[in-house]
C-alpha cells in the first residue's frame, strides 16, 4: 500500500515545491511594479525603433538586434529588485542567503517574465503594429514573417531557448556586482562565517519525526549513507547538492537548513 501511494504525495510534494516558487518569483517582480512598468514601456519604444533602423529579415537576424533591448531591460529589472531587496534586509543578514536568493529567485522571474510569460510575444505584437503596413524598405515583408514567427512561438521553441540561456547567463554574471555591494552593506564584523553551519537539530528532528534510517534516506535522496551521515552531523562529506535535496524532500528552501 505504501508503495502505491508514494508517487502520489511526491507528485503534491513536488507541485506545493512549484507553488512557492512560482509565488516567490511573482512577489520579487512585484517588488518593482512601477519601475518594472516603466522598463516595459522602455522595452517596447527601443525594440520598435531597432527594428526599423535594421529591418532584420529573419528570425536569426531579429533576435540579435533585439538582444541589446531585451538585455537591457533584464539588467534594469534585476538592479532594481536587488537594491529593493537589499534595503529591506538592513545591515544584519547573511551575504550567502541574499546572493542565493538573486540567484535561484530573482533571476528566474525575470527569465520567466520575459521568455515564458508574455513580453517575448508581446513586444513582437507592438513592433509589428508599429510597423503597420509599410511596404518600403523592400525587406520590410521579409521582417514582419519574422516577427509573425516571434509572435507565434510557442515556449520552448528555438529562438525562446536561446534568449533564455543568454540572459540567465548575463544576469548571473551580474550578480558579482550585488554580492560585492552586500558585502559592503553588512561590514567586515557582520560577514557570515566562511564555511556556514547546517541546523543539524532540525535536520535530525525531522528525520526522527518522518521515522526514516540513513539507509532509506540515502535512497530516497539517491546518495550515499556517509553522505546522509554527514548531513546529519554537519562533517565535511556533503555538498550543496545534497543539501539541496534534502530540503526539497523536507519542503523548505536550503538555505533554512543553515544557522543564521
Amino acid at each position: 500500500m505504501k508503495s502505491e501511494t508514494q508517487p502520489d504525495k511526491q507528485q503534491m510534494a513536488a507541485w506545493a515545491r512549484y507553488i512557492r516558487r512560482r509565488q516567490a518569483r511573482e512577489a520579487a517582480l512585484g517588488m518593482v511594479k512601477g519601475p518594472r512598468l516603466t522598463a516595459r514601456a522602455k522595452l517596447r519604444s527601443e525594440s520598435a525603433d531597432v527594428v526599423q533602423r535594421d529591418w532584420p529579415i529573419d528570425p536569426f537576424q531579429l533576435e540579435q538586434v533585439l538582444w541589446p533591448v531585451f538585455s537591457d531591460y533584464c539588467l534594469t529589472l534585476l538592479d532594481k529588485i536587488a537594491e529593493v531587496r537589499l534595503a529591506e534586509l538592513g545591515s544584519h543578514f547573511l551575504v550567502r542567503r541574499y546572493i542565493h536568493w538573486l540567484h535561484c529567485t530573482c533571476v528566474p522571474a525575470i527569465v520567466d517574465d520575459v521568455c515564458s510569460g508574455m513580453e517575448f510575444s508581446d513586444t513582437a505584437k507592438h513592433i509589428f503594429d508599429v510597423i503597420g503596413d509599410v511596404r518600403w524598405p523592400a525587406q520590410a515583408e521579409q521582417t514582419k514573417r519574422a516577427l509573425a514567427n516571434m509572435r507565434t512561438e510557442i515556449l520552448g521553441g528555438p529562438h525562446s531557448e536561446k534568449l533564455e540561456m543568454r540572459l540567465r547567463a548575463l544576469l548571473n554574471g551580474r550578480i558579482t556586482h550585488w554580492e560585492g555591494v552586500a558585502e559592503i552593506a553588512v561590514g567586515p564584523k557582520l560577514t557570515q562565517p566562511a564555511v556556514a553551519k547546517l541546523n543539524v537539530d532540525r535536520i535530525r528532528k525531522w528525520i526522527t519525526d518522518e521515522g526514516h534510517s540513513n539507509k532509506d534516506l540515502a535512497i530516497l535522496l539517491d546518495m550515499s549513507e556517509r553522505t546522509v551521515s554527514s548531513l546529519r552531523n554537519n562533517r565535511d562529506l556533503h555538498g550543496q547538492d545534497a543539501v539541496t535535496k534534502l530540503a526539497n524532500l523536507m519542503k523548505v528552501e536550503p538555505e533554512d537548513l543553515y544557522l543564521t
